[in-house]
């Protein structure tokens, strides 16, 4: 079989291209793969053993290794050519940055459902075990690119994970736990970037022999960081 090399978007650059948008609706195309035929000469390779006999897929299953790439493609060319859509596989959103822009399309978000998905993270109950440290370590790897020194105050929680450590919960796990919830629920970590301004501001950058730094400039959600 032929392995389908269509790229897969890059999901970090899908949130960037969400800068300045405010509505937002999401589809799920939860069956889309099978509404893709299979051609008729690679229906044998999906052929399955069943108690009520042999059976053959006509449409697209899920689980081969070019479903996503075959649906991918097709879904670009549907879809590809609209400046407000994004897809990712069976993922697809639609953005605005007022609600009079493509109107029929869009939703606007409510934000007591933003509010709740916050409130989630706030809200974390306290880790008991190392199992419960790493699924919050891998909620919060997913944003680490937003938040300025992730790697130092990830550190106490992170010292956990590793084999050999014994569990012990003190003040130093606790501030980091507190830190890393806060910096996941507030801005900047929440702004989407603004790529065009970032390199229009290119000149407020600054560096020396010690560090390295650079301010956004003015503007809502203005993020300054030194590293």
């Amino acid at each position: 079989m032929i392995k389908d090399r269509y790229p897969l978007p890059d999901v970090q650059s899908l949130i960037d291209d969400l800068h300045g948008a405010t509505i937002f609706f999401t589809a799920d195309a939860l069956w889309g793969f099978w509404q893709v035929p299979m051609e008729p000469d690679a229906m044998e390779r999906t052929a399955m053993t069943t108690p009520f006999g042999a059976y053959e897929w006509l449409g697209v299953p899920m689980g081969l290794s070019n479903s996503p790439f075959c649906w991918q493609r097709m879904m670009q060319s549907y879809l590809g050519h609209l400046p407000f859509v994004r897809v990712f596989v069976d993922d697809i959103m639609f953005f605005s940055s007022n609600p009079t822009e493509h109107p029929g399309h869009l939703k606007q978000e409510d934000r007591a459902r933003d509010a709740d998905k916050t409130a989630a993270v706030k809200d974390w109950p306290k880790f008991e075990t190392v199992k419960h440290v790493r699924q919050f370590l891998g909620l919060a790897c997913f944003y680490r690119r937003y938040i300025q020194g992730f790697s130092d105050l990830a550190h106490p929680l992170t010292k956990l994970t590793k084999n050999l450590v014994p569990w012990e919960w003190d003040l130093d796990q606790e501030r980091a736990f507190e830190r890393l919830k806060t910096a996941l629920t507030t801005a900047p970590t929440l702004i989407l970037p603004d790529q065009k301004a970032a390199h229009d501001r290119a000149d407020g950058c600054q560096c020396s022999g010690a560090s390295w730094g650079v301010d956004a400039g003015p503007g809502e959600g203005t993020a300054s960081y030194r590293l």
